[in-house]
C-alpha cells in the first residue's frame, strides 16, 4: 500500500507563489501512480491525500487509475451514514462516498468536516488483488465523551498556561457588538479594522499630507468572528483576526468601487468617492482617474490574494510596513480604551439589497460542492454551506476606509 500526498488545486491566486509551477491534479497524479507502480509492481493499494476540495477529490477518484481512496479537505465536507446525526452538521452524502471509476472499478472518498470536530473512521476490506470488496465507517464526534490523551495534555500544559495568560489580557472595551458579517454589506468591525490602520499611520503625516495614506481596505474573509460588546480579550481578537498579515502600502492609479452586479463582468464599476490626503480637512472627493492613490491593505491582498491581481499588475509602488493587521488594531483599541464603531454608509446599496444564497449540491451521479476556504480568503466562514452574492440588480457605493 502506498500513500500519495499532498495534492491541492490552485483555483485562484491566494498569494505570491514565487517560482512554484502548478500543474493539473489529475494529470500529475496519473503520472505519479504510474511511476510508483513501475518502481514497485507489488503495490496494488494507493491512498491519495489532498486538500483540493470535494469536487476535485471526486475527479481524482474517478479519473486516476490505481487510486483506491481519496482523503480530502479544503471544502470541509461532512459525510455521514444514517439519520441519527451526532451534531448540527448536515451530511452532503454517505461516508465514505462511493465513486465508480472510468475503468468501472470502485474508489472511495472521505472528508471529516473541520476544526478537528470529528475523527474520520473507515474500515475497508480488500481482496488479494487490492480491489475494494466492502467498507464501513463514520466520522466520530470528538466531544467530551472521548477521553483526552494524558501524555499530550502534560506536554501542552506549560504552553497552554502561557497562551491562556496572554489570551486573557484585556485589550479594550467595546460599547457595541463588533459585527463580522462583511460579505455583502458594510460592517462596523471592518470599519474599525481599516480605521485602526489609518490611525497607526497618522504619525507619518507631513505638512502636506495628514497621514501616510487616507484609504484602507481589507478583504471580508480576514475577519472571521463577531465580538460581543464589553471587554475584548486578546484571545477573542486573535480568533476574529487569525491570519497575521502585514499591513502594506500600495500606490495605484485609480480605484472605483461603485458597481452594479447586474451588469456584465468588466462593466460593473460606476463611481466612487475617496478621502483626500493632501487636504487641510479630510473629506470625500470624486475619484480622479489621472491621480495616484496610496492605500493601506494587507500583504495577502497586495500579493493578489482573493483574485485581486490588479494590486500586483496595476500598482506603481509597494512597501511592507512590517506591522501585522491585528497588531495595529490592538494598538488602536488600547489607545482609545473604549470603541464604538458604527456603520456609516461607506457601502450603500442604491438599487436593491444583495442576498446570500446557499446553492444546492448538483444533482448528478456524484454530489457537487462549492468551495469553502478556511484560509485568508473571502470565502464563507461557514465550513459546510458556502454562500455567494446574489447577482440580481444592485449597485454598491463604497467610500473608504472599509472592507471589500
Amino acid at each position: 500500500m502506498k500513500y500519495l500526498g499532498n495534492f491541492f488545486a490552485m483555483r485562484w491566486c491566494n498569494g505570491s507563489t514565487g517560482k512554484l509551477v502548478f500543474t493539473d491534479v489529475v494529470t500529475r497524479l496519473t503520472e505519479t501512480v504510474a511511476a510508483v507502480k513501475a518502481a514497485d509492481p507489488t503495490v496494488n493499494i494507493i491512498i491519495a491525500v489532498g486538500h483540493a476540495g470535494f469536487p476535485v477529490d471526486l475527479e481524482v477518484a474517478r479519473q486516476v487509475d490505481g487510486v483506491d481512496i481519496v482523503v480530502g479537505g479544503h471544502t470541509n465536507t461532512f459525510l455521514y451514514n444514517g439519520t441519527n446525526l451526532p451534531s448540527s452538521e448536515k451530511p452532503l452524502g454517505t461516508y465514505p462516498y462511493r465513486v465508480t471509476k472510468n475503468n468501472g472499478k470502485v474508489a472511495l472518498c472521505v472528508q471529516a468536516y473541520t476544526f478537528s470536530k470529528y475523527l474520520g473512521h473507515l474500515d475497508i476490506m480488500f481482496d488479494d488483488n487490492g480491489e475494494i470488496m466492502r467498507w464501513s465507517g463514520n466520522p466520530i464526534l470528538l466531544d467530551n465523551s472521548v477521553a483526552k490523551d494524558s501524555a499530550m495534555e502534560a506536554l501542552l500544559a506549560p504552553l497552554k498556561a502561557h497562551v491562556d495568560s496572554k489570551g486573557n489580557e484585556t485589550v479594550a472595551r467595546s460599547a457595541v457588538k463588533l459585527n463580522s458579517n462583511c460579505r455583502v454589506a458594510e460592517c462596523n468591525f471592518g470599519n474599525l479594522v481599516c480605521d485602526a490602520w489609518i490611525h497607526s499611520n497618522i504619525m507619518f503625516g507631513t505638512d502636506i499630507k495628514w497621514a501616510r495614506a487616507a484609504i484602507a481596505f481589507s478583504n471580508s474573509g480576514s475577519i472571521r468572528a463577531d465580538i460581543n460588546r464589553g471587554s475584548i480579550s486578546y484571545r477573542s481578537l486573535k480568533t476574529s483576526m487569525p491570519f497575521r498579515n502585514d499591513v502594506v502600502t500600495v500606490t495605484v492609479s485609480g480605484v472605483q468601487i461603485l458597481y452594479d452586479m447586474s451588469q456584465p463582468i468588466g462593466q460593473r464599476v460606476i463611481d466612487m468617492k475617496l478621502r483626500c490626503l493632501d487636504c487641510e480637512v479630510p473629506k470625500y472627493e470624486p475619484l480622479d482617474l489621472s491621480a495616484n492613490y496610496t492605500v493601506l491593505t494587507t500583504s495577502f491582498l497586495a500579493s493578489g490574494g482573493d483574485g485581486y491581481d490588479v494590486l500586483v499588475t496595476g500598482r506603481l509602488d509597494f512597501e511592507n510596513l512590517g506591522y501585522s493587521d491585528s497588531a495595529m488594531v490592538v494598538e488602536y483599541m488600547a489607545a482609545l480604551n473604549k470603541v464604538y464603531p458604527t456603520e456609516e454608509g461607506r457601502i450603500r446599496f442604491v438599487s436593491g439589497q444583495p442576498q446570500e444564497t446557499t446553492p444546492a449540491p448538483a444533482q448528478t451521479s456524484t454530489p457537487g460542492s462549492t468551495h469553502t476556504r478556511l484560509n485568508n480568503s473571502s470565502g464563507p466562514t461557514s465550513p459546510h454551506s458556502p454562500s455567494t452574492t446574489d447577482s440580481s440588480a444592485m449597485s454598491v457605493t463604497t467610500a473608504f476606509s472599509t472592507t471589500l
